[in-house]
């Protein structure tokens, strides 16, 4: 059963337009997960990719359940 659309109402530090034209086609816990984890370090969150060319047609990204992104002023 699919997710219900994203209640953008309850998305704190996000706007549909950053998430790309493919917005709609993305899984809203994706989307509900970075919104969560960007309160949880409490620095922004750059989104890079969603589900552009480049990515294993096979993977996460084509289905709208990945993004590529970084966080301001965090290294791994």
């Amino acid at each position: 059963m699919p997710e219900p659309p994203v209640d953008w109402s309850k998305i704190v530090h996000f706007k549909p337009a950053e998430w790309g034209p493919a917005v709609a086609r993305l899984d809203p816990r994706l989307i509900y997960g970075v919104d969560a984890l960007r309160a949880f370090i409490g620095v922004p969150i750059v989104l890079h990719d969603t589900t552009g060319p480049g990515h294993d047609p096979n993977g996460p990204h084509p289905l709208g359940q990945a993004v590529d992104c970084h966080a301001v002023g965090l290294s791994l």
